[in-house]
């Protein structure tokens, strides 16, 4: 409905595909977006590729590559499809207030211990939008020894990043990533793809530090400091089979780990101290934990349906046990069951089709 040319606010219905029913009015909320958000100004196709070159980009085939020495962004540019970046060691990108960079091809951020790659905000008080990678099947990015600060979400032709650093289909390699001080929903989001983050840390993102959407792989040796957010987790699983090993999750007012959609997880080795939940498992998820350390936190774990689309979750406990009844909360049919570890788990969680045959003994 249009008044005054301006559109207000319309009378939308939703149906919840899996039940038939009919989603309550006051549980729909409908945002119209900015109509300029679908024509985000910025430098498209071959204006982008000559920003590129004028800041020092040098071209071969199919990508461009960084070398090491300072770059500064201040206008959005979303590159043309299939257009690769390289960014080595010694790079520092700086990016003006709510500036994106859009790469419709793979992301390499490759520093060493002694010279990181930079990405941060040309001014402390005004965070830059988003790097956003959106890669075609097969694509591999990798990211070592980078540090990405300062971000916040974006906005482009009508899709929005939650996440200061937002990977969508890129299989990802992360060492020694840091990502911090971002004012989004997500620290980094990753989505679609296959990944292994090790030695990482994720820490003072306004709410949730990571998000990983459906993705498959190994989360390693990395910290998660809680946020400024009281409602912000640590780890934030969808519709994901990971392996979560020797993490640190500490000083989260939410969740340090929320397992949900159908996500397979095995929990190993990590630390979690200060949240106000260690762990929830809902929806359909599976969540096999031992040899975890669990250190003033208000409980340990609850288990429980979030979304009625969904069955019961189910935890695997294989920790030593449990002393206080108020440290887990089971709710509903939610299934708790204690069992020592299997022999070779060590085995069998070195890949995530072994970590499937360690459920495959459990049921």
């Amino acid at each position: 409905v249009a008044s005054e040319g301006k559109l207000q606010k319309p009378n939308i219905a939703f149906v919840n595909a899996a039940t038939g029913e009919r989603i309550p009015q006051e549980s729909v909320n409908v945002v119209i977006a900015d109509h300029r958000s679908f024509n985000k100004p910025g430098e498209r196709g071959q204006s982008a590729i000559s920003v590129l070159g004028a800041l020092g980009g040098k071209f071969y085939r199919d990508e461009v590559i960084f070398e090491a020495g300072d770059y500064r962004i201040e206008n959005t540019l979303i590159l043309p499809l299939g257009l690769n970046v390289k960014l080595q060691a010694g790079v520092h990108l700086t990016l003006g207030k709510n500036v994106s960079l859009v790469v419709n091809g793979t992301l390499s951020a490759n520093g060493t211990k002694t010279d990181n790659v930079v990405i941060t905000s040309l001014d402390k008080k005004a965070p830059f939008g988003s790097v956003v990678v959106f890669s075609k099947p097969g694509g591999k990015c990798s990211l070592t020894h980078t540090d990405v600060s300062n971000g916040s979400e974006a906005v482009i032709d009508g899709w929005y990043s939650s996440a200061a650093l937002y990977i969508n289909g890129c299989e990802t390699y992360a060492a020694n990533l840091s990502v911090h001080g971002s004012q989004s929903e997500d620290g980094l989001n990753i989505k679609n793809a296959q990944i292994e983050i090790t030695d990482s840390s994720f820490y003072d993102n306004y709410a949730d530090q990571v998000d990983l959407d459906h993705t498959l792989g190994f989360v390693r040796l990395s910290k998660f400091k809680g946020g400024r957010s009281s409602n912000g987790d640590g780890l934030d699983v969808s519709g994901s089979h990971l392996i979560l090993s020797g993490n640190h999750f500490s000083g989260f007012g939410d969740k340090g780990i929320s397992v949900g959609e159908a996500s397979k997880v095995a929990i190993a080795d990590s630390h979690f101290r200060k949240n106000r939940l260690a762990v929830a498992v809902k929806d359909s998820s599976l969540a096999y934990m031992y040899r975890n350390r669990f250190e003033n936190n208000n409980r340990i774990a609850d288990l429980y349906v979030k979304k009625n689309i969904y069955s019961s979750p189910k935890v695997i406990w294989a920790d030593a046990p449990v002393l206080r009844q108020q440290d887990v909360a089971v709710s509903g049919a939610s299934i708790w069951v204690a069992r020592r570890a299997e022999r070779d788990f060590d085995e069998l969680v070195k890949t995530v089709g072994g970590m499937e045959q360690l459920f495959e003994r459990t049921n």
